[in-house]
């Protein structure tokens, strides 16, 4: 098996767990999809198709070296185009790209092939979780009550000369 770059992995994994979409501002599933496929290659005896270099991280718990520049990459190249602005923004995987990458997973090995599935498939599921949570959060931030009456009634002013 040959080695591959980290945005390849990333734009073969992304298209062949079918992910959606990924949230703008965090990173975590993709870290963590990631280590996932190093420590199940190593369980598995099988040769990772990068080197997962992983090191503690306080905001996605487990970093990935090169995570960062390669989401940067394939949107830059067009492979996620982004909906949303603020907390709740995110970059959808553009359809025509994911045709093209998951062709792509056909070169590699069975072997591999499999495990970049199960690793995009999780990523898929970790992703989804993660822009629920921040729809979800962005929506409780928006509810206000507001009615005729004030919810505690307050004595009247008195006047004092």
């Amino acid at each position: 098996m040959f080695s591959i770059r980290m945005t390849q992995v990333l734009r073969t994994m992304i298209a062949g767990g079918e992910v959606v979409a990924l949230p703008a501002r965090v990173s975590w599933p993709v870290h963590r999809a990631l280590a996932w496929l190093g420590e199940e290659a190593g369980r598995l005896g099988a040769e990772p198709p990068f080197t997962v270099a992983a090191r503690p991280d306080p905001d996605t718990c487990v970093a990935v070296e090169g995570v960062e520049d390669a989401l940067a990459a394939l949107f830059d190249e067009g492979f996620f185009v982004q909906f949303g602005a603020g907390y709740t923004a995110r970059w959808a995987v553009d359809p025509d790209a994911a045709t093209t990458a998951r062709r792509d997973l056909l070169r590699e090995d069975p072997a591999t092939a499999v495990l970049l599935v199960q690793a995009g498939q999780r990523l898929a599921t970790w992703a989804s979780t993660a822009l629920k949570n921040a729809e979800t959060a962005a929506s409780s931030w928006a509810t206000t009550v507001i009615g005729p009456a004030p919810t505690v009634r307050q004595p009247p002013l008195v006047v004092l000369r």
